[in-house]
């Protein structure tokens, strides 16, 4: 296989196998995972409720969705975006835990979602949260940007604004993308990555973001703690997320621990995940046995994990029970060949409506 293909798909699949592996464990402490299942080393079922093993969640979901946004129109990705969203809101059932064929949604997502059904502009339904909704979905950016960091942060801002409005939910975006950007082609470990060009790319975004929206609060929270981890990511594991959590918590009004949805939490030691792995399959499962946001934090890791060591360090009993599976290789493609006014062979609605009603 292509080596930048490989990586690309990689990135792709990752994000994917990273959220439904953490999807059965979403909201579990670590010692409730281990009481259950011992150690994650393979695709669960839920021991609560309804969740098929090896589905994604809307983390997955929202990347597909990006990937086919900017291979739709990369100039204005956002506005591909708000309108899919909405579809895929229109298109499924309502009521008790339905939101249309969107899976597992946060409160913010669908107020943003239900604005833009009411009529407003694609930019105008945004909530100000500092959750980590867009650096979940955001893998397919940096891989169609992979050579432009200019054009890549252009299209964070455009994207992420569909749904954040705090700074900080941009910034922790465009951290992970650019990371994926340069971890297609690095041939070095990860923690390499972790550099003084990383940090001015998230400040330049900030102040940018701030420009645009015309917000000032926290401005730099989010680079501020990034050059922070960068001096004490050597220390133990336990140290370095107690350091991770003190740091959140000093700016949320929310305080919880290193993997709550607070992207000063959950990014960051997503990034921490990423920078101190050995390989594809340790991270990922590391990153899950730490609970909470699972999904997320999982979704997080696999695809910065997945640029970096490629689609064949998968673990293959991972990729075959993955639902969505072979289903994206014409989005990888044209990804890879960044094609523009692409249409896939299959929709996302059309996905996500064969999934529901395959589980259902």
């Amino acid at each position: 296989m292509n080596v930048l293909r490989d990586r690309i798909a990689g990135s792709f699949y990752g994000l994917l196998v990273g959220d439904a592996l953490g999807c059965p464990v979403e909201g579990y402490t670590p010692g409730k995972i281990r009481q259950i299942f011992g150690r994650i080393t393979e695709m669960e079922e839920s021991q609560r409720g309804w969740w098929p093993k090896g589905l994604h969640s809307d983390d997955g979901q929202q990347a597909i969705m990006v990937c086919d946004s900017i291979l739709t129109d990369p100039e204005r990705p956002g506005q591909v975006f708000a309108h899919l969203i909405v579809d895929m809101y229109q298109t499924g059932p309502k009521g008790f835990f339905k939101f249309g064929l969107h899976r597992g949604t946060g409160g913010n997502f669908r107020h943003t979602v239900k604005a833009l059904s009411r009529g407003c502009k694609w930019n105008e339904g945004a909530t100000v949260t500092a959750g980590n909704g867009a650096a979940m979905r955001i893998a397919p950016l940096a891989l169609y940007f992979r050579d432009d960091l200019e054009g890549l942060a252009r299209a964070v801002i455009d994207l992420t604004r569909v749904t954040h409005l705090d700074i900080r939910g941009l910034a922790a975006a465009s951290a992970v993308a650019f990371i994926i950007a340069r971890a297609l082609s690095w041939e070095g470990k990860p923690a390499g990555l972790a550099d003084e060009a990383m940090i001015e790319f998230v400040h330049e975004l900030e102040e940018r973001s701030s420009d645009l929206l015309q917000r000032k609060s926290n401005l730099h929270d989010f680079s501020e703690a990034l050059r922070e981890l960068f001096s004490f990511f050597d220390e133990p594991r336990q140290e370095v997320l107690k350091k991770i959590e003190e740091k959140a918590n000093q700016t949320s009004l929310f305080p919880g621990g290193p993997t709550s949805g607070y992207v000063l939490a959950s990014v960051m030691t997503s990034l921490y995940m990423f920078f101190s792995s050995q390989n594809f399959e340790q991270a990922l499962t590391d990153t899950v046995m730490l609970g909470g946001d699972t999904d997320t934090t999982g979704a997080m890791t696999g695809q910065m994990c997945g640029a970096l060591y490629g689609f064949e360090k998968i673990p293959r009993r991972w990729l075959e029970n993955l639902v969505s599976f072979e289903s994206l290789e014409d989005r990888i493609n044209a990804l890879l060949e960044k094609k523009i006014s692409f249409r896939p062979k299959k929709t996302v609605i059309e996905m996500e409506k064969q999934w529901m009603e395959e589980f259902s």
